[in-house]
């Protein structure tokens, strides 16, 4: 028979032997919801533009372009799963905020980095819709130039019990 105080320390031994390594911290925190604006990076400005298939959106900075690298990325992927339909099993944050913006048709996003930033290549699913696109995507840009997303919050899934 084994004495406790050794049945405790092989005890104590295997549970050590067997705890999973610490996962390695992230290079940065996880971003709040609001952090995720790339206009929030200080020294940022947008600008909309038609491409022969869609709209382009361009951030620049004179700031951190990394980090407004990182949100546009961040912007371009919510964009990607609200139109794969995410949406639908969260609900909306704030439904009555998107109320006054133009809906924004099927579309998908890809993003371009830039030398002084990024650029969010929005293309319609149906290519029908391209004018549809192109308006809902200058009333995003135009809301961006006073500096804020409101569309990212609106994007929001609604946590449980909000």
């Amino acid at each position: 028979m084994l004495k406790p105080a050794l049945l405790s320390f092989l005890v104590g031994a295997g549970c050590a032997a067997r705890a999973p390594a610490p996962a390695p911290a992230p290079d940065r925190p996880p971003m709040a919801t609001a952090d995720r604006c790339p206009m929030h990076v200080v020294g940022t400005t947008v600008a909309g533009a038609d491409s022969v298939t869609g709209e382009d959106i361009a951030f620049t900075t004179s700031g951190d372009i990394d980090g407004l690298r990182s949100r546009v990325h961040e912007m371009a992927a919510m964009h990607g799963k609200m139109a794969g339909g995410d949406h639908a099993s969260g609900g909306m944050k704030d439904m009555a905020m998107m109320k006054d913006m133009p809906m924004m048709p099927s579309s998908h996003a890809v993003v371009a980095d830039t030398a002084a930033g990024a650029t969010i290549a929005l293309t319609p699913d149906d290519p029908a819709q391209l004018g549809a696109l192109r308006t809902a995507a200058r009333h995003h840009v135009e809301m961006m130039q006073g500096g804020d997303c409101p569309m990212m919050h609106a994007m929001t899934p609604v946590a449980a019990g909000e």
